[in-house]
């Protein structure tokens, strides 16, 4: 999952188990008070390349790319939206069974304090809070992903990256983001985008 960078999970104490139904609303997290939340750096394109559990939102697919825009009034003079909105075009694919391929718009909208962001990817999907733990914006991301029952919520992990095969460099960002947040990554899906997308080329 990443690469030669991967560790032995059980050999960290304490580890969180992603998407397990926990008491409570969703966690606030340290990096939600960030004030110098970049939309303009946030926009732009980007390829999921780990995740835990049920991010995925029940949809078969191996491959997922965000292309992510701008809507707020600072970037679009017709628009009355606040900082922070934005407009996703998501793509997914599966290379074993095109049938599973699939292509949906949602509005991405972030709170003031910026990285706490909500969506609902498709009418079935429940409306998913993402927290932006870590990212340099031109490389890599790593957020926790979110969403209440009742009195409950369930949170699942996802690591993105702007290349369709982070760099080293990236994925050893994403593990220790993943370690110091002891998530357990023995239940993770990868992502196999060479398969859906090709190499990237520059």
């Amino acid at each position: 999952m990443f690469g030669k960078l991967t560790f032995a999970a059980a050999a960290i104490a304490s580890l969180v188990q992603a998407g397990e139904l926990e008491h409570g609303p969703c966690p606030v997290y340290e990096s939600n008070k960030l004030e110098n939340f970049s939309s303009t750096n946030f926009s732009g394109l980007w390829y999921e390349y780990v995740a835990t559990g049920d991010y995925t939102d029940k949809l078969n697919y191996q491959c997922s790319g965000w292309s992510v825009l701008r809507t707020d009034g600072e970037s679009n003079k017709d628009s009355d939206k606040p900082l922070g909105s934005f407009i996703v075009y998501n793509s997914t694919k599966d290379p074993e069974n095109a049938e599973n391929d699939s292509f949906m718009q949602f509005d991405f909208t972030c709170k003031d304090d910026g990285n706490r962001c909500s969506y609902q990817r498709h009418e079935e999907a429940p409306e998913k809070h993402m927290s932006i733990l870590k990212t340099d914006y031109y490389s890599y991301m790593v957020a926790a992903v979110c969403y209440e029952e009742g009195d409950h919520h369930r949170t699942d992990y996802v690591a993105m990256g702007r290349d369709k095969n982070p760099s080293i460099w990236s994925r050893r960002e994403m593990r220790n983001e993943f370690l110091k947040n002891n998530i357990d990554l023995t239940n993770t899906i990868n992502m196999y985008t060479e398969k859906c997308w090709g190499e990237d080329h520059y």
